[in-house]
Parts: C-alpha cells; structure tokens; sequence
C-alpha cells in the first residue's frame, strides 16, 4: 500500500475513475489516508449522487439500506464542502420500483435507524454549510406508515421524525420540505453493476477489503428528543406528507408554526386525510404569513373552507391555489368573499379567480400587480368524457378574456400570466386550432407576457411549448419550474442539457428568456438552428 501512497495524483485518480471499482471500495480508499481522502472521495460522490462539484450548490443523496452512501461521506469528509445551499435526502427504497403494493407496519422496521443517521448528520453538519432548503422524501414510507400499527408503535415512530426534523432545524436550515414517496434520485447503474475481474483496480478493491474493514454501525438506541428547537431559522414550510399532519405528529407541526419565523407555507389538502379543520388550524397557527400555496385544492371540500381559512392571513402578499381543472369547475362558486388587502400575486385557477373578482359589496380590490391563470391537468383529463372542451383554446382564451375584463372593471393593468402543471402533452392537438380565435380573443390573449410550466419532459412536451407559446404569442419570457422525466409510476430528476433545450426552445418559440430550474437562459443569444 505504501506504493499506492506515492503514486502521482493523476494515476491515483484514474484507479479511482476506474470502472472496476465498487462504491463502497471508494469510500474505503478514502478512509486511507489525508491524501487519498479527496481524490476518492469526490469520485465516490460522482458515482453516488447527482449535482455534486466544487460549485455545486445542491445536492440530492439517495441512502443506502447498508453500506456507504453520500450521506455517510459528507460525515466524514475531510476537505471544505462545497457552498451546498440545498439538500434533498431519499430515504432507502423499501421495494423495488415495479412494486406497487401497499406496505405494512413490518416493512417500516427500519425506519427509525434512517432516521437516525439523518440526524447524526445535521448534528455534525452545523457550522459547516449555509444550508437554505433541505428536502426529505419519505419513500415509500408515506400515509402507510401508520398502516398496521399499534399505537405505541405510531407514537415511536413519530418521535424519531420529530429528533430527525428538530436536527434540521438546528442545523440553521431556512426551508424545510417533507415529501411522501412518488418519485426516485437516479442512481447511475454503474453502482450497482461493476465486473471485478481481471482488473487491476479490483485487486486494489479486494485489499482494500481485506485491509480496512469498516464495522457495521451497531445503531445505538438514544431517546429521541421532540422538544422544539429554541432558535429556529424558518422561514418556510412545505408541507407534501400525511406524516406531518397525523395526529401524532399535528402538534408538532403546529408548535413549528406558531415558534419559528415562518413567511411561506405550502400545504398540500391531500395530507388532511378528510380532516379539513386542519386547514383553519394551519392558518391560526401562523396568520403573519406572507405567501401561502394550497396545493390539490380540489381535494377541500366543501370549498367554503379556502376563503375561510385565508381570511386569517391578513398579511399575505403570494397566494397559489392549485388543483386539477376538471374537479374545481365545478365546485368553486361564481362568487365568493375573501378580504387579502395586501395581496399582490395571485396563482390559480380562472374560476376561483373570476369568483375573487366577482365580489359584490364595499370589497375593496387589492392592487394585484401580477395575475396567473393556474391549470393542473393529469394525463387523462383531455380525454376525460365531458370535458374535452375545457381545454380547447376558445374556451382557454375566453377565460383569460374573462379575468382581464374583470382586472380592467378596476382599473388595474397588472401582469398577466399562465401557470400549467401535470402531464399536459394529451393538450397539444387543441392548441393548433388558436386560429379559430375572434379577432377580440387573439387581442385578449396577447395580453399574456408570461409562461410558467412544470413539465415531465415526456414525448410530446417539447411540442405543448411550441404550441402554447403560439397561442399565447404575447409571452417572451417563460419558467419551466421542474424537469423531470417520467418512467412508469417513478420520477426521475433529468439532467438536461440546458444548451440544447435552449437551442430547441429558440428554434420553435418567440420566448427571449427562460428559466429552468432556476437557471437562466437568454434565448435570444442563441443562434437559431
């Protein structure tokens, strides 16, 4: 091994790019010495996670059931971190993606060891990142987490998520996201399937485990802690698990709320389990808020608990309602009261905002600077029986006529705007007909000067930009919030080439400016293909 040791960097870094190595014989090597530490270490992270560089600052980490994973390196990293700003964690995969069977309280015994480990690690990672987001996602240790099991077993594991997330908050994070299982961190395959034979890098693996063998963590049982942490960063909240509204943990939740310095909250009405009070329990919890997203609106009912709920937020500035076109049609009135005075963005569905605007009496409008029209769709709400015409581009363009006749009855000129979310491609055939439009629509559409679109990336998305953005030929600047690639009932993050997406979007839209990701194109640098 000494001979390893004197090796020149640029070997040593071919041995450890090389393809015969096994993950955890990286991590290994890095526990060799100060020298090697680095050099096998930043390989072990290419292989194991995605963003990952000297410049990077995110960082997604897929735990491992046993042995190392990116988790357990940044534990022991000797080197300065890069200025990771956020972090997203994924618990283990309990089953194998093509499952799609329920789990059982058994199959969660684990749990409370993961759990464990994330704590360990914020513990020990306090001083040494500025963390602002850290995203858990459960896995599939979602609403089945409390399938099967005893009431002491509930409140065990409620304690362990409770030490875990208090960890978090120590650790100065300023946005916490707790998310039920739905999609996966890829993995690339050559971690898992590697040849070890008739390779020199596998001989140096082989010693390697003959040489260092890291004993298996005994995972000592601590009593978890559940008090909250006294001084807590904060500042948002998001809300995506039936975990963190079930009665075990609700209280929790709402001591968080009412302690930390909380502006911004996202709560998905999936996570009420049918227990609505939750909502008007949230916002009494917290009334100082100054953006709030309801997420899976249609999911509320009756839908007289929104306007309610949101009377408490006297002080909101943001507010996003989302849910899925086809259900809210009909379930939101042609009217209703809601007093925001300082409200000044608004997201959400045509009708909901025609019933905010519709508003009779001394209601006094507040001085909206930017209106979004929000349509969530799924992939079979275009062919939904009924409800074809919904997203016909007459009856799309009618609505945005509709708000800005409303917007113009008060005089405001604010910025107009549509937010599209869920598997849109079934929309594209609708949208090549915008030349059936009145000349009074195409004038009302035109109105639109911005785009916002969380896609999958599927076959046929490329072309609902192209259309769309026709449609609306008003927009210049559009925001594809997430990039992800579908693949059975799992998400992928995709890794896309900006440069090339970019060169697409200039190629088949007007769009001067996007952001993807939160990274920023300036389309009309790129010369047309």
């Amino acid at each position: 091994m000494t001979g390893l040791f004197g090796l020149p960097n640029e070997l040593l870094i071919a041995i450890c790019s090389s393809p015969a190595l096994f993950s955890r014989d990286l991590f290994r090597l890095a526990l060799v010495c100060h020298r090697l530490h680095p050099i096998a270490l930043h390989a072990f992270f290419e292989l194991t996670t995605a963003g990952f560089g000297t410049g990077s600052r995110s960082l997604m980490v897929q735990m491992s059931t046993s042995g190392p994973d990116a988790l357990s390196g940044l534990c022991v990293a000797l080197f300065p971190l890069p200025p990771i700003e956020e972090l997203c964690i994924a618990l283990p995969r309990v089953l194998s993606p093509t499952q799609t069977v329920y789990l059982s309280w058994k199959e969660t015994k684990y749990l409370p060891m993961h759990l464990r480990r994330i704590e360990a690690f914020f513990k020990r990672f306090i001083g040494r990142a500025a963390l602002k987001m850290v995203k858990i996602q459960l896995d599939e240790y979602r609403i089945d987490l409390w399938s099967g099991a005893s009431k002491s077993a509930r409140a065990d594991a409620a304690q362990h998520l409770k030490s875990c997330f208090n960890a978090v908050l120590g650790a100065g994070c300023e946005t916490l996201a707790i998310h039920n299982g739905g999609f996966y961190l890829g993995v690339p395959p050559q971690v898992h399937q590697r040849s070890n034979t008739g390779h020199g890098g596998a001989n140096i693996g082989q010693k390697l485990r003959d040489l260092f063998r890291i004993p298996q963590s005994k995972d000592k049982k601590k009593p978890p802690s559940s008090s909250l942490p006294t001084k807590s960063r904060l500042v948002g909240l998001k809300v995506s698990s039936n975990v963190l509204l079930s009665p075990e943990m609700v209280d929790w939740t709402l001591g968080i709320l009412r302690s930390s310095p909380i502006t911004h909250l996202t709560v998905s009405a999936m996570t009420f389990s049918s227990n609505f009070d939750r909502l008007q329990q949230i916002a009494v919890a917290r009334p100082g808020l100054t953006s709030f997203t309801l997420r899976d609106a249609e999911f509320v009912t009756p839908f007289d608990l929104i306007p309610a709920a949101l009377e408490s937020y006297t002080n909101l500035v943001h507010l996003t309602i989302s849910g899925r076109h086809v259900h809210l049609t009909n379930t939101i009135p042609p009217h209703f009261h809601l007093f925001l005075p300082h409200l000044e963005t608004i997201r959400a569905p045509p009708r909901f905002l025609i019933g905010l605007l519709s508003q009779s009496g001394s209601w006094k409008i507040p001085r909206l600077q930017a209106v979004y029209l929000f349509w969530v769709s799924s992939m079979h709400d275009a062919d939904h029986s009924g409800s074809e015409h919904l997203y016909e581009p007459p009856v799309l363009a009618a609505s945005v006529s509709q708000v800005t006749s409303l917007l113009d009855q008060h005089q405001l000129r604010p910025i107009i705007g549509i937010k599209t979310e869920g598997a849109l491609s079934g929309w594209q055939r609708q949208s090549e007909r915008s030349q059936d439009l009145t000349p009074e629509l195409q004038s009302q559409v035109r109105r639109v000067s911005v785009l916002e679109m969380t896609l999958f990336m599927m076959l046929g998305d490329l072309d609902f930009i192209q259309y769309w953005t026709r449609l609306f030929s008003g927009a210049k600047e559009a925001k594809i919030e997430e990039a992800k690639i579908e693949l059975g009932d799992r998400f992928f993050d995709w890794n896309i080439n900006l440069e090339h997406l970019g060169s697409q979007l200039r190629r088949r839209t007007q769009l001067e400016k996007v952001e993807i990701n939160g990274k920023q194109l300036n389309l009309s640098r790129l010369v047309k293909e």
